[in-house]
């Protein structure tokens, strides 16, 4: 199971290993994904609030033990999410960092890479 592990990292980190990579259009409508994506976490009446970073080239890569090969390549945008409380104000904006491509979140990851920011 040691394989399910994945360090994801930003394309500018490696851009000369990547450069022939295909990492498929721009995400016009990646926020509309990451909501739907995230929203099947929340309980009804959360009453979400998303911010956004802009998709950046960016890949997944299996664990070093491994030999840690790219295994996906997409666009990372990192979501920060923050819901109401039962007391009525809202929580601190928790970080995700969701790799698209094809219409599609394809992975999600801790957000370490960028940072949310309105848009």
């Amino acid at each position: 199971m040691a394989g399910l592990v994945f360090v994801a990292g930003c394309r500018s980190s490696e851009s000369t290993v990547l450069a022939d990579e295909d990492y498929g259009p721009f995400p016009d409508n990646y926020r509309e994904l990451a909501k739907a994506y995230l929203a099947k976490e929340l309980v009804p009446d959360a009453a979400p609030r998303f911010r956004f970073s802009r998709p950046i080239q960016g890949y997944i890569r299996g664990i070093p033990a491994e030999g840690g090969k790219i295994l996906d390549v997409g666009w990372v945008v990192v979501v920060g999410l923050s819901w109401k409380e039962s007391s009525g104000g809202y929580t601190k904006d928790k970080l995700h960092r969701l790799l698209i491509r094809e219409g599609a979140v394809r992975s999600r990851f801790a957000a370490t890479c960028g940072s949310a920011s309105h848009g």
